[in-house]
């Protein structure tokens, strides 16, 4: 789909919204009848009397005549028609596995009349093919996070959900749904403006500030991942073990390309770094995988990386929700935690590092608080690791180095061997933390 193709499309997706002569011309007769009782209470308080109903229904009856009249006017036939909607696009970046464009529409001279974001779901990704119904999956997640996850239900495992769930769920949110075309493997959410993506916003930590202010910024990115930890784990434990919303999140094509992708390359990925123990590591990697092709314990949003989190003065948005499924949890707090030490290995300062590092504290701290601990399993930690660095290999050595913070290093530059050299670490340890993951050194 071309950026011209984009913009016809939503064109005519918003042409029927419009109001017909007949919706336009209809007053509803609720607000009628609000009206005609306002008027007779008047007239009944002014004249003493009360209004009969042969006079309050020749009241109505005036009512809506003299309401209809305007807009009758208004479409009458020297009145020249409507002009039809026009529409531009242009291409939005960050997306790796689906074409996006942002659409404006507007009629004639007057200004845009809405401005929305549309996604074309590609056939294939690093050269696998990838099952364009992925999208379903995303519009489907959007419309049930946005309507059931603002209020958590309470009582899941003995545990009493608290005001902070709340502030999460206000604070942070998911766009606005508003078409899916399964035929054209189109979907159209509301656009939500030039918001910088979480790496963005933490890396405009400027140096040069005052002490105050450096605090200042710290603070609100460590209260960012408190709340989005608070989300997340929100988003994990309404729907544990939910057999209808388990299937209805039967996203295997999704990990199935993951597999071949991201699992079952990192010993090859190893290999060719040098690593000694590649192989075993290769082989812990493809039985992860494997794992995650079985169903899992809650809904994950499963593509948990910081171009996901688009960032607001005071709010966050959740977008690409696409890899969404019924899985593991461990997948969605070690593919942060991968990213966040990615960001934080390559933060052009000082200041943006600790900005990484506050936004990290937060959100371990916020997860594992709110997390039930039955919903924690032991093994949760060392699956998260593992993945975690199964992401940084993909991410630097492997089919998505390309556009991210590692693009342009050759596999022998330091930076590389630092993150291969960390990846290996992770996948080795069987006693890894959250706590520990989120807070890695170097």
């Amino acid at each position: 789909m071309t950026a011209e193709e984009a913009a016809a499309y939503v064109a005519r997706w918003a042409t029927p919204a419009l109001p017909s002569q007949r919706t336009y011309l209809r007053i509803s007769r609720e607000r009628l009848l609000s009206r005609a009782q306002t008027l007779a209470k008047w007239r009944e308080k002014r004249t003493g009397e009360a209004v009969e109903p042969d006079e309050f229904f020749l009241l109505l009856s005036n009512l809506e005549a003299a309401l209809s009249a305007p807009r009758k006017a208004a479409l009458s036939s020297d009145q020249p028609p409507l002009l039809p909607l026009q529409a531009s696009a242009e291409p939005l970046g960050g997306g790796l596995v689906n074409d996006v464009w942002r659409v404006r529409l507007w009629r004639g001279e007057m200004p845009k009349r809405g401005t929305y974001v549309v996604k074309h779901a590609s056939e294939r990704v690093a050269g696998l093919p990838l099952d364009p119904a992925r999208l379903g999956f995303e519009a489907a997640a959007i419309r049930l996070v946005r309507r059931r996850l603002v209020t958590l239900a309470t009582g899941h495992f003995g545990w009493e959900g608290d005001g902070a769930f709340r502030a999460a769920a206000a604070s942070v949110s998911v766009p606005w749904f508003r078409h899916y075309d399964a035929d054209a493997r189109v979907l159209i959410v509301d656009d939500l403006g030039d918001l910088p993506d979480l790496g963005a916003w933490l890396y405009a930590r400027a140096p040069g500030r005052t002490r105050r202010q450096r605090q200042d910024f710290d603070l609100r990115a460590e209260r960012r991942g408190r709340r989005i930890g608070r989300y997340i784990s929100a988003l994990h434990v309404r729907w544990h073990g939910d057999a209808g919303v388990a299937a209805m999140f039967d996203n295997r094509s999704v990990q199935e390309t993951r597999l071949l992708v991201q699992y079952r390359a990192v010993g090859e990925l190893l290999a060719r770094a040098g690593v000694p123990d590649a192989d075993a590591l290769g082989a812990k990697a493809a039985n992860l995988g494997e794992r995650l092709l079985e169903p899992g314990r809650c809904l994950i949003h499963g593509d948990l990386w910081p171009r996901s989190l688009l960032c607001g003065p005071e709010y966050t948005r959740v977008i690409d929700w696409e890899f969404a499924h019924f899985g593991q949890p461990f997948q969605d707090t070690g593919h942060l935690a991968a990213h966040l030490w990615m960001l934080r290995h390559r933060a052009p300062t000082p200041e943006a590092a600790r900005a990484v590092e506050a936004f990290a504290s937060g959100f371990a701290r916020a997860y594992e608080a709110a997390t039930p601990p039955a919903l924690r399993l032991p093994g949760d930690a060392r699956d998260a690791a593992l993945h975690a660095g199964c992401e940084i290999l993909v991410r630097t050595v492997g089919a998505f180095q390309e556009g991210y913070v590692y693009d342009g290093l050759a596999p022998d530059a330091p930076a590389i061997r630092e993150a291969v050299a960390c990846a290996a670490a992770w996948m080795r340890s069987d006693d890894a933390t959250l706590a520990g993951l989120f807070g890695a050194p170097f």
